[in-house]
């Protein structure tokens, strides 16, 4: 995760895809309440939003609310923070 900010942050967001997409097929083999997957979709996200894919994004803020919809609950401050 650390190479895939640091690629964004030089908005190198082709090896930062790639590097939060990696991060994103590595958290599918973690437990579902890893903290991990959320993450690596939430920075994934941010590299699309930078590449103007928003036709990508939304399944990953989907799949992220998912996941917190199960962790916390729907009426969790988390759960709030993602659906915003």
């Amino acid at each position: 995760m650390r190479a895939g900010k640091r690629f964004f942050e030089q908005r190198n967001f082709s090896e930062s895809g790639k590097l939060f997409s990696s991060a994103v097929e590595e958290a599918e083999s973690f437990d579902h309440m890893d903290s991990r997957m959320v993450d690596s979709l939430g920075y994934l996200s941010l590299v699309y939003r930078s590449q103007k894919k928003y036709g990508e994004i939304e399944p990953l803020y989907r799949r992220i609310l998912d996941i917190q919809k199960n962790n916390f609950g729907p009426d969790h401050p988390e759960t709030a923070k993602t659906m915003s």
